[in-house]
């Protein structure tokens, strides 16, 4: 930090969950996930990390979904095929 300043980090550090809580907290984030609620979502409202939530969705046997934003969609007739059907 300039001037020497430095930050003092407030946040406690999360405990390690017992066997018990770790099923009964994999199941609430499968069931969460499942209903449309983003991994970063989970994360900001358990305060685990991203890469802790991806892990017990994984453990909890949840399909992933594709990543979000916006996607190209095709023009028809730009398809792979159309285009090499053009060039010969």
């Amino acid at each position: 930090m300039p001037n020497g300043q430095s930050v003092t980090l407030t946040a406690q550090p999360v405990r390690r969950l017992t066997s018990q809580e770790r099923t009964t907290l994999m199941a609430q984030l499968k069931a969460r996930y499942q209903n449309g609620a983003s991994i970063r979502e989970l994360a900001a409202e358990t305060e685990y990390s991203y890469g802790t939530i991806h892990r017990l969705l994984g453990l909890a046997g949840v399909t992933f979904r594709g990543r979000g934003g916006s996607r190209k969609r095709s023009v028809p007739g730009t398809s792979v095929a159309a285009r090499t059907l053009r060039r010969r």
